[in-house]
């Protein structure tokens, strides 16, 4: 059941790519060595990563040819992420929590074999990337020690995929797309000034958030508010075998306001606010989100009182945020370019490159080197992205027609270089006993869950003959609970059972939505959804019982092999 909205919400921007019918201008500066002397603390870590990568390079493997061979690696880079963050929550005019963190991760991506054919083969992308958490102080020993550990480890996990991709390979079919693994690129070199040191005046700010959560004890109908301000710093590094060495700072802000409250037949109801800026100092003045506030408990108040609404067929037009979100889902996801190639991605788009599939006054593009559009602070403007690639602008579609992809460094089918769009998200995970409130709404919590994400990515920009700099993060923020105590399952099991679920997502609600294209189905009456919904599970049962890897895969095997029909017959009629 839905309820008539009474008050419109406020509009935003939200989403990675921009449309338009119309380029925005824009100013974006030139990748030029930077006038300051590059800090001791980013010449130490790059130092280290460097000497510890060219050890790494030169010692493992060997070359013998008999069964003791282990190929020495071909490409071998270290990521690393440095950041402080602080977070403060308040709640109905009191500080209910303060959080303050220091990280220091490192990514070792670790390739076998050749650019042609690697330990990342198919369903092996994951076999190159290890993770660990690096010493927070500059101590050189202690990172060149945590760093061989995590390339050793990541070794061990390359050879273990590179074996089993050469094993399948005698086995596979001829694959549709027979592009490289890995795409060769010129080697980066950008040493940006390093973050800024994270400055919040925590005082002022509890001050603030008290004001902002107190707004909340007016409306007696609102049982939940919360009020938080996050603010984090960072700074990216990165080196490479092939050369590159990047280093580029990050920094955002982010003030959330989440009000919640129950109609009369027990529907719950909430709002939420949340404004952004590169640092707290650039977040709106009190006035404004005091307004937001107020707005929000005046709203929650008339929506519980607001009629239900009937079932509605028909057309829809979405606005502000909701409809940026909206096409972020539908489209934005669908044109990277590791979603065109592997029989288990639903590869919407890949045959329709030239085509055209928007309206002829619709343009897309992707432009992480935009830092404003009319006079609004955009979030994910970056400079490189997490392969060491210039950040650049990214005309997806031209006047309606698909004109390309999004590419990292995994080349596909007519593109075999990236456009400095390659991803890496972080994720940190916050678990604790569920209070007291949260378990007499729910039955059976025992914990509850913060999930932070962040996903960076970064790319170039230019007309071939000039470059200009661009990085690009987006946050998420998850909120989970779980019957599961403490001693069933620490921070470490929910970080797992989280990942897992995507697997759900990616292998049955992905098949599902792009490759039936069940959201495309205009059958809505009676029975009939449900019964369609049955024939998909059912065909993605059969597909998985025929040993075939996707029902992707199975749609186009049936365009050429004139049994297939024949044998999923006889497993529907089988006794």
């Amino acid at each position: 059941m839905k309820r008539k909205n009474v008050a419109a919400a406020g509009a935003g921007l939200a989403g990675f790519v921009l449309m338009a019918m119309a380029s925005p201008r824009h100013v974006v500066i030139a990748a030029t060595a930077s006038p300051n002397p590059t800090p001791a603390s980013t010449l130490v870590l790059l130092d280290t990563m460097d000497s510890e990568l060219h050890r790494a390079m030169s010692s493992l493997g060997n070359t013998a040819t008999d069964a003791t061979e282990q190929p020495k690696p071909y490409f071998l880079s270290y990521a690393v992420s440095d950041s402080e963050s602080i977070a403060l929550t308040a709640q109905f005019g009191a500080i209910t929590g303060t959080h303050e963190s220091r990280r220091r991760t490192a990514d070792v991506q670790v390739r076998l074999g050749t650019p042609a054919e690697d330990n990342t083969h198919g369903d092996h992308r994951n076999s190159a990337l290890t993770t660990v958490p690096l010493p927070l102080t500059n101590d050189r020993d202690a990172i060149a020690r945590s760093l061989w550990f995590a390339t050793n480890r990541g070794y061990g996990k390359a050879l273990d995929g590179y074996l089993k991709v050469k094993t399948e390979q005698q086995v596979r079919a001829k694959e549709e797309d027979g592009s490289p693994d890995f795409s060769t690129e010129k080697p980066t070199d950008a040493i940006l000034p390093e973050a800024p040191p994270l400055s919040v005046d925590r005082t002022a700010w509890e001050t603030r958030l008290r004001e902002l959560s107190g707004i909340f004890k007016q409306y007696p109908d609102v049982f939940f508010n919360n009020v938080v301000l996050e603010a984090s710093t960072e700074t990216d590094y990165f080196v490479s075998s092939d050369g590159s060495r990047v280093a580029t700072p990050n920094h955002v802000a982010r003030l959330v306001i989440v009000a919640r409250t129950r109609a009369a037949d027990g529907m719950d109801m909430f709002r939420a606010e949340t404004f952004e800026a590169d640092e707290v100092a650039h977040l709106p003045d009190q006035k404004t989100l005091t307004d937001k506030a107020l707005a929000m408990g005046k709203n929650l108040e008339a929506l519980r009182e607001a009629p239900i609404t009937e079932p509605f067929n028909g057309p829809a037009i979405l606005s502000g945020r909701a409809s940026a979100v909206f096409f972020h889902e539908v489209l934005g996801h669908r044109l990277e370019g590791q979603r065109q190639r592997g029989d288990e991605e639903g590869q919407t788009f890949t045959k329709l490159l030239g085509k055209q599939i928007l309206p002829t006054f619709i343009s897309v593009v992707d432009d992480p080197t935009m830092t404003t559009f009319d006079g609004v602070s955009l979030s994910g403007h970056y400079s490189y992205d997490d392969e060491g690639q210039q950040a650049r602008r990214v005309d997806l579609i031209k006047d309606g027609v698909l004109d390309t992809f999004l590419m990292s460094r995994l080349p596909i089918a007519s593109f075999s270089t990236s456009n400095g769009h390659g991803r890496a998200e972080t994720r940190s995970h916050l678990v604790m006993d569920a209070p007291q409130e949260i378990r007499g709404l729910i039955p059976h919590v025992e914990q509850v869950a913060k999930v932070h994400r962040v996903r960076t990515v970064r790319f170039r920009k230019g007309d071939g003959s000039t470059w200009k700099l661009v990085t690009k993060t987006t946050r998420e923020t998850a909120y989970l609970v779980t019957s599961l105590t403490a001693r069933e399952a620490g921070p470490e099991h929910i970080a797992v059972y989280i990942r897992s679920h995507w697997g759900i997502e990616n292998e049955v609600h992905w098949e599902r939505d792009a490759t039936l294209r069940e959201d495309d189905c205009k059958v809505r009456a009676q029975h009939r959804p449900r019964n369609l919904a049955t024939l998909r599970n059912l065909l993605g049962g059969l597909c998985h019982q025929l040993g075939i890897d996707g029902t992707a895969a199975t749609i186009r095997q049936a365009e050429y092999d004139k049994d297939l029909p024949i044998a999923i017959t006889r497993l529907i009629t089988a006794p």
